[in-house]
């Protein structure tokens, strides 16, 4: 509060007199509204960009898992692929050899198991592309332990903690809250 004391001595007739003023700025009334108006709007303006930063991970989180999810379907399409066309180029190959298939025949499954292999590379490295988004996304390295064939156990950090680092975690937390 603002308070003003002024103690002044006047003469009126020979008479000494002293008189003492007080004075104050008195806002009860309006006291802090416009600081409180102030940090409202400032905590609104810190929530939305925390909200949108949040929808914005969760999104990239949401995308990655479901790219890991896209290229571990695709490497097993690709897998099966290759298998069928090895299955498809040793019968070519056993009818060469028997003398019912000709080497256009042959050259030709032939090819078409290089492919079958060329797209089990490319959906292999597909997957570690998508880990590595994934791992962006998480914000910490994945290679800690195994990635699983379903994405939703590989977020679990639980998943690779053994008994003896949970005691050491549960340690840990006792000592920091004491």
């Amino acid at each position: 509060p603002d308070i003003t004391l002024s103690p002044s001595k006047t003469l009126d007739q020979g008479d000494k007199i002293w008189s003492l003023g007080f004075s104050s700025l008195l806002t009860l009334i309006n006291k802090n509204r416009g600081l409180i108006a102030e940090a409202k709007a400032l905590r609104e303006v810190e929530i939305a960009q925390f909200e949108a930063l949040q929808a914005k991970v969760i999104s990239e989180l949401n995308q990655s898992k479901a790219s890991y999810q896209a290229t571990l379907e695709a490497n097993a399409k690709a897998n099966t692929v290759l298998a069928s066309q090895e299955k498809r180029t040793l019968q070519t190959q056993r009818q060469f050899d028997a003398g019912f298939a000709d080497k256009l025949e042959l050259s030709t499954t032939q090819l078409e198991n290089l492919i079958a292999k060329q797209n089990v590379l490319q959906s292999a490295y597909g997957i570690q592309q998508a880990k590595l988004a994934l791992e962006d996304a998480v914000q910490r390295p994945l290679d800690d332990f195994k990635m699983p064939n379903n994405p939703e156990v590989a977020s679990k950090p639980e998943i690779n903690k053994t008994p003896e680092t949970n005691k050491n975690l549960e340690i840990k937390s006792v000592r920091n809250a004491q």
